[in-house]
């Protein structure tokens, strides 16, 4: 059974559109138009569990409109989707404990990567940050798995 099963998932945007100038401003104020944008259009996949896999495409295509929907932040236009057995966005809650998501940029993420890569080393080594100094984390972990570190932990 899939832990992740998306069926024909839809998002559709509406958009108010803007007219140029000062008088397109006011116009905007009375009556406004607007556009939809299609963001997802009716994708389908399942992800078993253990299944390692990598969402990629070019920008535009979706991938975050995706994740926010799996992730319950967003809800989709039309189709279907469970995780667990539980719809993102109805059983937002459970569903959130369960979890981990972070959006940014790759830039903006890149400063802290390094050093939550580290503490997760550590953390799945039990390690204890504070017992690191100086950026030894990974060769302490490393003989620390050997057992030759010569350090006492409390």
């Amino acid at each position: 059974m899939a832990q992740i099963r998306v069926e024909k998932l839809t998002k559709t945007f509406r958009l108010a559109e803007r007219r140029a100038g000062l008088a397109g401003a006011f116009a905007g104020l009375v009556k406004r138009t607007y556009r939809e944008v299609q963001a997802l259009a009716q994708i389908d996949f399942q992800i078993e569990s253990g299944e390692l896999v990598g969402y990629i495409g070019p920008n535009g295509a979706g991938k975050s409109t995706t994740i926010k929907i799996l992730s319950g932040i967003l809800v989709p236009t039309a189709g279907h989707c469970e995780i667990n057995g539980r719809v993102p966005w109805r059983d937002r809650l459970a569903h959130v404990r369960h979890i981990g998501v972070v959006f940014g940029q790759r830039t903006q993420l890149w400063w802290d990567l390094n050093r939550k890569l580290v503490e997760l080393h550590l953390a799945a080594n039990t390690i204890r940050w504070r017992e690191i100094n100086h950026g030894a984390a990974l060769q302490i972990a490393a003989s620390q798995r050997k057992g030759t570190t010569g350090r006492e932990h409390p």
